[in-house]
């Protein structure tokens, strides 16, 4: 789905991600999470302790719960508008409330879409139940922007219409069963679209509502290739389950007679989807240069940097891989 957990990853790569977390950003994204929990235990207390069990326990059982954002693989949900400010000289401390509530709203509008997504891949052994929290995240989510926006202001006007198309991309990419590179363009990569309402805010906020059109696009081609990254190296959990993604009906496509998923990807569709992600990486690149935001060429560059380094282990892990099944079908054909 939209928000896949993100996994772990290199130390260095941890490094650097840490590094893009400015003192002021983090203290925005630490007092968000406290404030939410300290929100719903307030209005819903009950709820509040499931709530809590969930992004402690389940979200983030290794660290803090703000530490869950800035894992190298995860989508910069928080980063991608903080850029947008400090390049249209958005100064954090100057419009330190703004921030603070924007991050805010965020942090509940991610724990909303997780929520649902985990119900809708088949992985609520905790969510289920917690499904009435979502009308409590979806209010936060959007309470969050009054103080900024009067109700006939176009900002509303577009954050509708950016959660329901995400919200419709969302469902219709559950149900696609052939999916090709358009498809997963047009819907598949557009299921993280609730990103640009946080852009749109930034940029009304600070008289840039130009900005919002170019960012959109952007926006939407970033998405396709966060999830082509998910499916790729989530392959293996995703036919285990049964999901359809990009990468598995092109391994139907193209695996030959008798031939495995796990043989095409060690075959040839790992290549082909690090060829992909490696395509598209430096078109965003070049779309980034375009937006006048250098913060947010920097950060493509190390997800490209990123992306080399997962390329290289994963080509080892396949290789044993490759290996294993060659030994099973030796055993198979020998019974030895």
């Amino acid at each position: 789905m939209s928000v896949q957990e993100p996994l772990a990853a290199p130390s260095d790569s941890q490094v650097w991600i840490d590094a893009l977390y400015d003192p002021a950003l983090s203290g925005f994204l630490a007092a968000a999470q406290s404030r939410l929990l300290a929100t719903a235990a307030r209005d819903a207390p009950f709820l509040a302790e499931q709530l809590t069990e969930w992004i402690t326990r389940k979200l983030a059982p290794e660290g803090r719960p703000e530490d869950y954002y800035r894992k190298a693989r995860a989508y910069p949900t928080l980063l991608f508008p903080w850029y947008v400010a400090r390049a249209l000289g958005g100064d954090g401390e100057a419009d330190a409330a703004f921030h603070a509530d924007l991050v805010y709203s965020s942090i509940n509008g991610y724990y909303f879409i997780r929520l649902l997504d985990n119900v809708m891949d088949g992985e609520a052994d905790m969510e289920t139940a917690l499904l009435p929290a979502a009308g409590v995240l979806h209010w936060e989510f959007q309470a969050a922007y009054r103080p900024y926006f009067a109700a006939d202001h176009p900002f509303w006007s577009f954050a509708g219409g950016a959660w329901a198309a995400a919200a419709d991309a969302a469902v219709h990419d559950a149900v696609l069963e052939d999916i090709g590179e358009a498809e997963f363009l047009a819907i598949c990569g557009h299921k993280s679209g609730a990103a640009k309402i946080p852009i749109a805010a930034v940029c009304h906020r600070y008289g840039r509502a130009d900005l919002i059109p170019p960012w959109s696009r952007f926006l939407d081609r970033f998405g396709a290739w966060h999830q082509m990254v998910n499916d790729l190296f989530g392959w293996e959990k995703d036919s285990r389950l049964g999901h359809q993604t990009f990468v598995l009906c092109e391994a139907d496509r193209r695996r030959r007679p008798g031939e495995l998923v796990a043989d095409w990807i060690a075959r040839e569709g790992f290549e082909w989807g690090v060829e992909i992600l490696t395509r598209w990486i430096s078109e965003l690149q070049a779309e980034a240069h375009g937006l006048e935001c250098p913060p947010a060429v920097a950060y493509l560059k190390k997800r490209e940097e990123w992306l080399a380094v997962q390329a290289r282990n994963g080509r080892e892990g396949l290789r044993a891989l490759a290996q294993l099944l060659a030994a099973v079908r030796v055993h198979q054909r020998t019974g030895a």
